[in-house]
């Protein structure tokens, strides 16, 4: 493999480019001559000749984080003396070599069964990027916007980050996070079909969440608990239930919702937030990712590839149903020129995402058809 070393000049444009201001040039550049040395030396052997060359950008760049970080807990006075320990600049070297090598030639991969350039991975990206983009837009004075929008930006992080984790080869933590993200949707689909009253209610039990997490001092975190007290007293809940009543009794709050369904509510997320979210439909998936978060022994002897597929179903319905109530949230708080522009974006990508959706949900039945068949089969 040929080893690029890169002239002082160079190693100085790529330090501007990275705007590491803080990293001593002279001591980084004997750091990174030093790793190139040990680089040298490992490329020789015979596991390296399928590659053509290093990348020199991605050296500097881990000479910049392990000088960086080191010396930024370093009191300034005694920086100056650190710098002269040759074996310290020699382990910064060693281990620059060792992550260099260890992550840009021999990095541990998953098998995968797809990538960032398949039409059904990309084209839900490039809508979640526009989406993210769009919320940046809108404003936040009002409280009670404010909490919508930042569920809708979270839900689009997290359907972000299970497309992605699929793209890593990841799958169970894919499943996984799609469980969040199906959290969140039931939230916000509750908070849009009640209306203020409902965001009042989730406000009002993030302020006694963050009370029983103690964010607040003393005073005050007694004044909130007075308050958590008196209500559950007149609830009839005793003090174990509080927890349960913090996290889930906005729901029965919402004055919208009737004494009949109050009832019928539970303080947990299956037999209350899913359940007045008319999003039970759910629930089987629900509980099969909370069996990878738990660590049963489906996470441990899991079928991959039937995750991929669950994973990227589960996504593509959220988002159908997440994208609607953006839509109807959106077009009444937008400027006509922004509410145009992703009404653009809807018609060109949404046909797509559900030609997308339709295909993904065929190949997962035929799928799971063979692998029943190849289960029975190996019973006979």
């Amino acid at each position: 493999m040929k080893i690029i070393t890169l002239s002082k000049d160079d190693f100085r444009s790529v330090l501007e480019r990275a705007k590491a201001s803080d990293v001593d040039l002279d001591y980084a550049y004997e750091v990174y001559l030093l790793s190139c040395d040990i680089i040298k030396d490992a490329s020789s052997s015979d596991i390296f000749s399928s590659f053509e060359r290093n990348n020199p950008v991605d050296h500097v760049f881990y000479v910049i984080g392990e000088v960086s970080y080191y010396f930024k807990r370093i009191p300034p006075e005694r920086r100056e003396s650190v710098k002269q320990d040759e074996n310290l600049k020699k382990n910064f070297a060693i281990m620059v070599a060792d992550k260099y090598l260890s992550l840009s030639f021999f990095r541990y991969s998953e098998k995968r069964y797809s990538n960032k350039f398949l039409p059904q991975i990309s084209t839900i990206q490039v809508y979640l990027n526009f989406f993210l983009n769009t919320l940046q837009t809108l404003s936040k004075k009002d409280p009670r916007t404010s909490l919508v929008l930042d569920i809708f930006d979270k839900c689009a992080k997290l359907a972000s980050t299970s497309i992605q984790l699929l793209v890593e080869g990841h799958e169970s933590e894919a499943f996984s996070s799609w469980r969040t993200l199906h959290e969140c949707e039931c939230i916000l689909a509750i908070l849009e079909k009640y209306g203020d009253e409902a965001v009042d209610a989730y406000n009002r039990h993030i302020l006694y969440g963050q009370a029983y997490r103690n964010f607040y001092d003393k005073e005050t975190t007694d004044k909130i608990f007075e308050d958590i007290k008196k209500q559950m007293k007149d609830l009839g809940l005793k003090s174990k239930d509080m927890k349960k009543w913090i996290e889930y009794g906005w729901i029965t709050e919402i004055k919208g919702v009737s004494e009949e369904e109050k009832e019928s509510l539970h303080y947990n997320f299956r037999d209350g937030i899913e359940k007045l979210a008319c999003l039970e439909k759910c629930s089987k998936d629900y509980d099969l990712s909370s069996e990878l978060i738990h660590s049963t022994p489906t996470l441990i002897y899991k079928d991959d590839q039937f995750f991929y597929y669950k994973t990227l179903t589960c996504v593509y319905s959220t988002f159908f149903r997440l994208e609607e109530i953006f839509y109807n949230f959106f077009s009444k708080i937008a400027a006509k020129e922004a509410l145009s522009s992703y009404e653009n974006m809807r018609k060109v990508y949404l046909p797509i995402l559900h030609f997308n959706h339709e295909q993904t949900v065929a190949e997962s039945q035929v799928y799971n058809l063979n692998r029943l068949k190849a289960r029975r089969a190996s019973r006979k």
